[in-house]
């Protein structure tokens, strides 16, 4: 899932609110954990609303054909 705003509605708490809602689902759900990529304009919601930088022992790759 992709969290977008578009720009003339941006700064109103419309995407904060959605990642909370979704938030307060996975609690009820018993979840562990969420688990996002946060895109740099993203970043300081995420961080805002408790996301914390993940240490992971795998590494992100990708493969792309040329």
């Amino acid at each position: 899932m992709n969290v977008y705003t578009v720009p003339e509605k941006r700064r109103q708490g419309i995407a904060g609110n959605v990642i909370k809602q979704i938030m307060d689902f996975g609690k009820t759900q018993n979840l562990d954990f969420l688990e996002l990529k946060a895109a740099p304009m993203g970043y300081p919601l995420y961080k805002k609303l408790g996301f914390e930088d993940a240490c992971s022992r795998c590494k992100e790759m990708n493969f792309k054909w040329e």
